[in-house]
């Protein structure tokens, strides 16, 4: 006999009021990163800097992500329909992806133009660099406690991002320092492409992991063995079967699992029981699952109808 459960949804969805704030903040981020990506490029032009150049194309990926991020948000608060039967949350996993190419892409871009620089770097100007650092760690810094403020694991993401690129002008800016100083042009296509260098391996990283959501791996933020053992752990059960965990966007995570109970249990105490697995699963971090109960005897050695496992318990 089978017990399909409804579908588990633990987490708390944020409030109206938390939406229009996360909203508001990632707009505010947003326009701040977008003024500050065509003012940088305009200066990096006229300043004639490689490193500039490179930081406006690390710029212009940031108003993608967070571009993306905001027309994510406004999808996120429709809800599932027959088209998108589990939501429209996988379309800021869309975003990131290309956002991602257009950073590994322009990259290599950056460094095919900075590396012959070295050898023969360009007369910068160096008081126009200092001026656009300045500015960028003021905007970066601005954006960033924006989005500080947050609470979701996106708006930390997306502030951590912003206060490396706080860090990534403060190195432009001591760099402009040590050309108007000391006259070392050769350091403005040096922080290109360690510029570009950190982008492209940031890039990928980000790549592998877009990929590994998409392949449906088990999410790096749960252990399988350790829901296994949990669910394992119940009282009643006797086998843990065809568990499966995958994420829909690399946050929200989503289980489907089949289990064995040893005892013919009463409707109240198999709803009990369900009750139980819920909030280990919940404990853990799943967000959505989908759970069946199985009892008698025969499910146990695999002998029932069905696609249980004959795994027991130790």
């Amino acid at each position: 006999m089978s017990i399909l459960s409804p579908h588990v949804h633990p987490h708390e969805h944020r409030s109206p009021v938390d939406a229009a704030n996360y909203t508001r903040r990632l707009r505010m981020a947003f326009l701040l990163n977008t003024g500050f990506f065509i003012v940088e490029l305009a200066g990096g032009l006229h300043t004639h800097s490689t490193a500039i150049l490179s930081d406006a194309l690390h710029d212009f990926g940031d108003t993608l992500a967070l571009g993306f991020a905001l027309y994510a948000q406004q999808l996120a608060l429709r809800p599932a329909d027959g088209r998108y039967s589990y939501g429209y949350g996988r379309f800021s996993l869309l975003g990131a992806l290309v956002t991602t190419l257009v950073l590994i892409l322009g990259s290599f871009i950056i460094l095919r133009e900075a590396i012959p620089h070295l050898w023969n770097p360009p007369a910068v100007k160096s008081e126009g660099v200092f001026a656009l650092a300045v500015l960028g760690v003021v905007v970066n810094g601005i954006a960033a406690l924006q989005l500080r403020k947050g609470h979701t694991f996106n708006e930390r993401v997306a502030a951590l991002h912003l206060f490396e690129d706080v860090l990534g002008w403060a190195a432009v800016l001591l760099g402009a320092v040590l050309m108007w100083a000391f006259g070392w042009r050769w350091i403005d296509p040096l922080l290109a492409i360690l510029i570009a260098g950190y982008i492209l391996t940031s890039a990928l990283r980000n790549l592998w992991r877009s990929l590994r959501v998409l392949l449906q791996a088990v999410p790096d933020q749960i252990d399988e063995s350790m829901v296994r053992q949990a669910l394992s752990a119940a009282p009643h059960v006797a086998a843990v079967c065809d568990l499966h965990l995958w994420s829909l966007d690399g946050e929200y995570i989503i289980a489907t699992v089949h289990v064995v109970l040893a005892d013919n249990l009463s409707l109240s105490e198999a709803a009990a029981c369900r009750a139980d697995l819920r909030q280990r699963l919940r404990a853990l971090g799943v967000d959505h699952c989908t759970l069946e109960l199985e009892y008698g005897t025969a499910a146990v050695v695999g002998t029932a109808s069905g696609d249980c496992c004959p795994e027991t318990l130790p």
